[in-house]
């Protein structure tokens, strides 16, 4: 069972990158049902059916609905309709059973700020098919499609995308890709198997980095050197059974949230959190670890980084002795427990005299 913390930090993860979306969309279909006009504004709605165009007046903002888009020759003729204005806020296409490809130039000249295709069948972007907006978009959802190929080198292009979700998909491997605007990178739930080293090398504003549920055995020292502004990091639920030493480096800049539960992480080297300062944390849930070894933990606990070990089987032995003697640090260990069931906080200091 997922520890109450990680479920809360998993619901924020998610409500970040569908939240706007979804709340957005449901907004501008009210203002729609109470009568705001969106004359000279909205296209005519017969001129781009099956899509619809949603007008939020209190923004003056456009977005496109396609949903219910039979097939992608359609898709392409609703955007080579003749309409006054071409620059909308939203795409959205949600639970569509039939647009497979998105092919090069099929949205034409149109543009939007943010792109959401979630829970569809969608395999293939094509290389371009995304470019007209490349100046524009600043988010992108492709959540819990089929996604196998997505078009990445592209995203050099993308001079304003900040934000870019593409969990739940096929995706196989992360070709190393440059943008410079990328802050938020989602692709956790695709079967990746392989981190290379040089994987983020490309993305030097990189903030959040979600890649959970991807079967990834290992991390590489160096995976996060240079990441001068990452913060967060969430790579819960794979298959980590080790952290070595500089895995989580990153040049003398501070993670905030380094998020590991649910691994099978029975190792942590000394040296594995070099840039841990205080105010942090660091979650590891639900993993095999039975050994509290000061001279990984002492560090990090002494400057003042939270260390969350609840669920491991710790055996609390005379290796547990310099934390449980030490109320300060204790602190730092919340609601860890030994393999027996006893918090560490509750063992009795006197049976680590002998230690």
């Amino acid at each position: 069972m997922r520890s109450l913390m990680q479920q809360i930090i998993w619901i924020t993860l998610i409500a970040g990158c569908l939240g706007n979306a979804l709340s957005q969309n449901e907004e501008s279909r009210s203002n729609l049902r109470v009568g705001h006009s969106r004359e000279n504004t909205c296209p005519n709605p017969e001129d781009i059916l099956p899509c619809e165009c949603i007008f939020d007046e209190q923004l003056s903002a456009m977005d496109m609905n396609c949903s219910l888009v039979q097939d992608e020759q359609q898709l392409r003729q609703v955007f080579q309709s003749n309409v006054p204005n071409k620059q909308f806020r939203a795409l959205i296409i949600t639970n569509n059973p039939h647009i497979r490809v998105l092919e090069n130039g099929v949205f034409s000249d149109f543009t939007f700020q943010r792109i959401d295709i979630m829970d569809g069948v969608l395999d293939l972007i094509e290389e371009a098919a995304l470019t007209g907006s490349a100046s524009t978009v600043f988010e992108m959802n492709f959540h819990r499609n089929n996604i196998t190929d997505f078009p990445f080198l592209s995203l050099r292009e993308f001079s304003v995308l900040e934000n870019l979700n593409l969990h739940y998909n096929k995706i196989k491997e992360i070709p190393v890709f440059m943008s410079g605007s990328l802050k938020e990178f989602y692709i956790f739930g695709n079967p990746l198997a392989h981190l290379p080293v040089d994987s983020l090398s490309g993305l030097p504003n990189l903030k959040t980095f979600g890649v959970s549920e991807a079967d990834i055995p290992e991390i590489y020292p160096g995976l996060f050197d240079n990441q001068l502004s990452l913060r967060n990091v969430y790579m819960q639920e794979n298959r980590l059974t080790s952290i070595p030493s500089g895995a989580f480096r990153t040049s003398g800049k501070t993670f905030f949230h380094i998020v590991l539960d649910d691994n099978l992480i029975v190792e942590v080297a000394e040296g594995a959190f070099p840039d841990m300062k205080e105010h942090t944390s660091i979650y590891l849930y639900n993993n095999r670890i039975r050994l509290l070894e000061e001279n990984v933990w002492r560090p990090l606990l002494e400057n003042d980084v939270t260390v969350w070990l609840s669920g491991n089987p710790l055996t609390c032995g005379c290796d547990a002795a310099w934390a449980v003697l030490n109320p300060d640090l204790l602190r730092q260990l919340p609601n860890a427990h030994c393999e027996s069931g006893v918090d560490l906080a509750d063992l009795d200091p006197g049976i680590f005299e002998s230690c």
